[in-house]
């Protein structure tokens, strides 16, 4: 069967990456748009961030738009999961 896009388009509205360090994910976000991404801190496991959440988020983010911060941090988990914020 013909599909009428690309399969990134599938990939872009369909799939979600969750990460705690990656530099990569945030450089190419014009790449992968935003939508797809969420940062994470893994709580409480210990092999997450927490309690020094706050500081990977300042040292991984710098530079990027608050407004792409918070949507990667925040916004996109909240969408996906009903969140009202």
């Amino acid at each position: 069967a013909k599909i009428d896009v690309h399969p990134s388009h599938y990939l872009k509205r369909q799939t979600h990456a969750t990460f705690m360090w990656d530099p990569l994910a945030i450089r190419n976000r014009d790449l992968t748009g935003l939508d797809c991404l969420m940062w994470g801190n893994d709580y409480p496991h210990h092999e997450g961030s927490f309690p020094f959440s706050a500081d990977w988020i300042a040292k991984q983010f710098d530079g990027v738009p608050a407004a792409e911060v918070d949507q990667i941090c925040r916004g996109n988990a909240a969408e996906i999961f009903g969140i009202k914020v």
